[in-house]
């Protein structure tokens, strides 16, 4: 990880109140300012229209040769109703995680070996890994939240996988108002926009155009994303500097936000 400190960069966290800890101490402990403002929050699926379906296909665990977690809310949430029904998973399954952070979860949380990229933290970075490059005629389950995006489990099917989805929570905005969003902004003097899923981005685009003041000032507020797909939403919301992180992570948050603070000090400097 970079050394040098945040200097003083205030973050607007928008991730679920309950995740926003971890990243929020590290921009505190690297001298940033937290501003933490969550944009969603995260909920277990709940109901038996719902559950005995997925109870179905975590019955038959056995039979799936490869089992992926997309992020830490699936871990949190597919975890428990795994190990309801598999106390020790099946020998012949391998888990997989979308970064390292989740990776660590899983792997405390199932008491397995659990593979991710050392690359990146995307779908692309885990769709390298050896493990899903030959999987013709292999069962594939995804854990996910529902409405999740489609890459992943298109690109396996491609490869002549047979792949389930494994929804185990939803997402949903929080009601947050755009007033509220200007005055945290004002009060902490917000200079970074941490943004880490597309209902965010949209929810804080949607606040943003509720502004009765000038626009431009705030989509001047430089963004972090942690993909393609995001970066490029985020430009076609006309956000003027938009930072590619290389995962959703805490770590690779911090990282982009180190680089995004050397870029300001080197500006600074030219002056």
């Amino acid at each position: 990880m970079i050394s040098d400190s945040l200097n003083g960069v205030s973050v607007l966290v928008t991730r679920p109140r309950l995740q926003q800890q971890l990243l929020s101490s590290f921009v505190e402990n690297y001298g940033g300012v937290a501003a933490n403002f969550p944009l969603i929050e995260i909920e277990p699926l709940t109901g038996a229209a719902v559950l005995e379906p997925l109870k179905c296909k975590l019955t038959s665990l056995n039979n799936y040769h490869r089992l992926i977690f997309v992020s830490t809310n699936a871990v949190e949430y597919g975890a428990k109703l795994i190990n309801e029904f598999w106390p020790q998973l099946p020998e012949s399954i391998e888990v997989i995680a979308i970064g390292p952070s989740t990776a660590r979860m899983a792997s405390a949380e199932l008491a397995c070996k659990v593979f991710h990229s050392k690359t990146g933290s995307s779908s692309a970075d885990v769709l390298l890994l050896p493990q899903l490059v030959n999987v013709k005629d292999l069962k594939i389950a995804i854990v996910r939240g529902v409405g999740g995006l489609e890459l992943l489990a298109n690109t396996l099917k491609d490869r002549g996988a047979e792949v389930d989805y494994l929804e185990v929570y939803r997402r949903f905005p929080t009601h947050q108002s755009a007033e509220d969003l200007f005055k945290i902004i004002r009060d902490l003097d917000v200079n970074v926009f941490s943004i880490t899923s597309g209902e965010s981005l949209e929810k804080l685009n949607e606040l943003l155009l509720e502004n009765n003041e000038p626009e431009i000032y705030f989509r001047n507020i430089p963004v972090v994303v942690p993909s393609d797909r995001l970066f490029c939403m985020a430009e076609r919301f006309g956000f003027k500097t938009v930072k590619l992180a290389k995962g959703a992570d805490a770590e690779s948050t911090i990282i982009a936000l180190q680089e995004l603070a050397i870029e300001a000090d080197k500006i600074d400097s030219g002056r």
